[in-house]
């Protein structure tokens, strides 16, 4: 069988990848989370550190999602309960991780997220997701954005 040349696209690769897969998941149905985060963790090949941290971002965003929302609907330019799933669970791991995780540099969240959304929306889309995190960021160094929210 000759190959094509496409590379075939995963967008849920790696550990922010699979948290947004998950979080689309739990988004759609009502099945429990640590089942659905058991079934992920067994297929994957992730190594025991990485196993960790998604376990700790998938509990986090939803742990925090009611403060998570309530920044990113304040800084997301549009309405960000219309914004698709995909895009509004890479934004809500990206600020889990620069507000709760200590050890994962902002910037790795933020381009990590903003990737994600340029594989599935585009430039322009991308583009505006990177205004919102820098208006974050400023914030974020400016002041204790997270007193501020009573953490």
């Amino acid at each position: 069988m000759k190959e094509s040349g496409y590379k075939s696209l995963n967008l849920y690769e790696g550990v922010r990848g699979l948290s947004v897969k998950i979080l689309n998941r739990i988004d759609r149905t009502d099945a429990y989370l640590d089942k659905m985060l058991d079934s992920e963790l067994r297929g994957s090949e992730l190594k025991s550190n990485d196993k960790a941290l998604l376990y700790e971002i998938v509990h986090g965003v939803i742990r925090y999602l009611g403060r998570i929302d309530w920044v990113l609907k304040g800084f997301y330019k549009g309405q960000f309960s219309k914004c698709i799933p995909n895009v509004k669970n890479s934004m809500r791991v990206a600020l889990y991780q620069i507000l709760f995780l200590d050890k994962v540099p902002d910037y790795a969240a933020v381009n990590e997220a903003v990737d994600f959304v340029k594989k599935l929306q585009g430039e322009k889309a991308a583009n505006l997701q990177m205004q919102c995190f820098v208006i974050l960021l400023e914030i974020k160094r400016g002041s204790d954005i997270q007193s501020e929210m009573r953490i």
